[in-house]
This record gives structure tokens, C-alpha cells and sequence, in this order.
């Protein structure tokens, strides 16, 4: 089944012909909008990576290169596939009712975007599949985000906002800042190969060391009996605090964002990787600290569960 193809008997054109040409119209909708130039990346050289799903490999490594080819433009000079998406250890299908629905079951329950995109990006690498479940979402979200990248944070920014308003003078130790530099190296590797999980692994890392290093340090403590030893422990968390917003901004624009107001940046978007190992601007007045996230409550884990498991029997699935 096709569409005929003009002067070819019995030649016909299926979708996989004509849908993959959108990829340039939109390029050139899009350059239309901004005044960019949409040639730059399908005549010239920019880069053409596709990320895909594994089910149309074919199509996208043997149709369209071809198609490029033979009209003169630019071939991918990547193609990335993913593995497939589960519910529940089952293939989605919204006709059999494995499916989340992300308006209905996620934004409209007040669940944060920036956290579904950590238990993505985290869960999977180039192949493996994701089996999205309730339950591994919490847990990741429950484990990872609130206790240890939230916790060091808040605990960082309310001992700093509540002794000394601003971010103190200090210098940046040398094995707190080799841990970032290791972060960014593991980071551009991570970008290199498209393996975006080695993102969030790093940002993970720099906030375990951050609680061991808190905690080991005791500035609650040291305050008391050498005020100068408290204010470099601090000085270094915010420091390796200032990092995380940086690194985690690709990932988590929102909590990057909401991290450097809390840090007294203001708004600030798109910061170059490097910046990360930049020092800290000594004396600006820090913000209000808060917890950037929210534990998931078992309640709310059974209700949602349960909403999947009703579309299934109604489905029949």
C-alpha cells in the first residue's frame, strides 16, 4: 500500500518517505520564527542528530540518509535509539489501558515535571527499555532527589542564610573542587555518547560527597569554637551547591533555576559548563532556602497505581 509515485509504474510512497521531509520544513518554520537559518544545519555544517525510538532504525538509517543524499543535503551525523517504553512491565497501549497520561496523571496531580525527567533520563541508557511503575518512580524520587540531592542543598543554604545572610569569603579546597572537575569530565563524556544518565549520576555524586562533607565538617559545631574553619565549610558547600546548578540546568531547568535563587544569582539560564568551577561571588545576599523537592507520599503511590490497574480491567487488558 502507497501513494503512487509520478512516473514509476507500480512504485509507490509510504509514510516513512514523506513524514521524515518534516524534520526539515519545521527547521525552516522554526528559522522563519527566530531568524535563524535553517540551511546552516541541513546545507552547511551543523549537526543533524536524531534520537529515535528502536522500533525505526530502518527507516531512519537506510530511507531518509538516502532521501538526503539524493537531493543534496546534509546526512545525520547521528542517530540515537532508544528502547521502549513500559507501564508495568507491559508495552504501553492505550487500548489495553497501559498508559500514563502525563497532563491527567502527573501535572494535574501537582507532580513535578523537572522530577519526571530525572526518573527518565536516570532509569534508562542507549537500549534498555524503561518500565515505568509508581512505585521505582518514588523510590527514585523519594531516594535521590529529596533525601540526597534536596537534603544537601537545603541543609547547605539554611545553615549559610541563618548565620550569615550572605555567601561567606573562603577558598575552594582541593579535593572539593576535583570532584567537580571529575563531574564535568564524566559529564561531556556522558553528552559525547549521548548517555544522558552519566548526567544525572554526576550531579547525584557531587551531592553524596556534599552531605559526607557537611557532615564530617560539623559547621553547626565548628561555629562555636572556630568560626573561621565554619565559615570555609560553608563557603565550599555553596560552592559545590553553585555546581549542581550548573550541571543539573539540562536535565532540571526549573529546580536549576529556583537553586540559583536561592543561591542570590536571580535568573539564570543556560550557563556554560565551565562556569560550574567558577568562584562564588563573596558577599551576595543569599535567598530564601527552601526544599526544591517533594517526597511522594505511599497514599499517593497506591491511588495512581490503582488508576492504572482500573484502565486495564476496563480496557479488558
Amino acid at each position: 500500500w502507497g501513494v503512487k509515485f509520478p512516473g514509476e509504474e507500480g512504485l509507490v510512497l509510504y509514510v516513512w518517505v514523506d513524514a521524515p521531509i518534516g524534520y526539515i520544513s519545521s527547521t525552516e518554520e522554526w528559522a522563519q520564527r527566530t531568524g535563524g537559518d535553517w540551511e546552516y544545519f541541513w546545507r552547511g555544517p551543523g549537526y543533524i542528530i536524531h534520537f529515535i525510538g528502536g522500533d525505526i532504525i530502518y527507516h531512519h538509517c537506510i530511507f531518509w540518509p538516502a532521501m538526503l543524499k539524493g537531493a543534496g543535503y546534509s546526512l545525520p551525523y547521528a542517530v540515537v535509539a532508544s528502547g521502549m517504553v513500559k507501564v508495568e512491565g507491559r508495552v504501553f497501549s492505550k487500548s489495553r489501558g497501559y498508559v500514563i497520561w502525563v497532563e491527567d496523571d502527573y501535572l494535574n496531580e501537582g507532580l513535578d515535571p523537572d522530577a519526571l525527567r530525572y526518573y527518565v533520563v536516570s532509569y534508562t541508557g542507549h537500549v534498555r527499555d524503561l518500565d515505568f511503575s509508581w512505585r521505582t518512580y518514588a523510590e527514585k524520587v523519594n531516594h535521590e532527589l529529596v533525601a540526597t540531592l534536596g537534603n544537601f542543598l537545603y541543609r547547605a543554604l539554611l545553615f549559610a542564610k541563618r548565620n550569615y545572610g550572605v555567601i561567606p569569603e573562603g577558598e575552594v579546597e582541593g579535593d572539593v573542587k576535583a570532584v567537580v572537575e571529575e563531574a564535568i569530565m564524566e559529564i561531556r563524556h556522558g553528552l559525547d555518547e549521548y548517555e544522558f544518565k552519566r548526567v544525572v549520576d554526576a550531579v547525584l555524586t557531587i551531592a553524596s560527597y556534599g552531605n559526607r562533607y557537611l557532615q564530617e565538617g560539623e559547621p553547626w559545631r565548628r561555629i562555636k569554637t572556630d568560626p573561621e574553619a565554619a565559615k570555609l565549610i560553608v563557603h565550599n558547600a555553596l560552592w559545590l551547591a553553585k555546581a549542581i546548578a550548573v550541571l543539573m540546568e539540562p536535565i532540571m531547568p526549573f529546580k536549576a533555576l529556583e537553586l540559583w535563587r536561592q543561591l542570590g544569582y536571580g535568573e539564570r539560564e543556560n550557563v556554560p559548563l565551565d562556569e560550574a568551577l567558577s568562584p562564588l561571588e563573596v558577599g551576595l545576599k543569599l535567598g530564601v532556602p527552601k526544599p526544591l523537592f517533594e517526597k511522594i507520599p505511599e497514599e499517593k503511590v497506591e491511588e495512581l497505581s490503582e488508576r492504572i490497574a482500573r484502565r486495564v480491567r476496563e480496557a479488558g487488558g
